[in-house]
Order: C-alpha cells, then sequence, then structure tokens
C-alpha cells in the first residue's frame, strides 16, 4: 500500500514528444492525497470505534455470565 509521503513525493519522466501536462499529473496526485489521507482518517476512526464496541461486548458477556450464574442460584434456591 502506498504512504501519504510516497503519494506526495512521486515524480514523473518528462516525454521527449508529448506526454502529460506535469500541472494536470500534480493536481492529480494532490487530489489521490487528500482522497487517502481521508480514507486513512476514516479507516483510523472505525478502527476505534471498533476497539469500543469490542470492549462493550466484552463487557455484556461478562455480565451474561453474572446473570447466568444468579439465575442458576436462583433456581437451585426455588427448587430447595
Amino acid at each position: 500500500m502506498l504512504t501519504l509521503e510516497q503519494i506526495r513525493d512521486v515524480t514523473f519522466r518528462k516525454a521527449k514528444f508529448g506526454g502529460y501536462m506535469p500541472e494536470d499529473v500534480n493536481d492529480f496526485i494532490d487530489e489521490v492525497l487528500a482522497s487517502y489521507e481521508s480514507l486513512l482518517q476514516n479507516n483510523a476512526e472505525l478502527v476505534r470505534k471498533l476497539e469500543i464496541l469490542a470492549k462493550k461486548v466484552e463487557e455484556y458477556r461478562e455480565d451474561e455470565e453474572s446473570i447466568r450464574t444468579a439465575v442458576l442460584s436462583a433456581q437451585k434456591l426455588g427448587d430447595a
């Protein structure tokens, strides 16, 4: 995967005849860089949210086990 620095620092050889206008290439690279930067920020935010959700799921699992134990104890007490 390309890094932001690789995109920012890319250079192209000049064509002897014709070729692409350097300004157009640079403008496109700037657009790609902005899009890539946005994707990286979105990815970081999603990873952060995923970590929060994973922690919550773990908390719920621990609570579930406590509730299950309490219900079993109540059933045993009710049976006795």
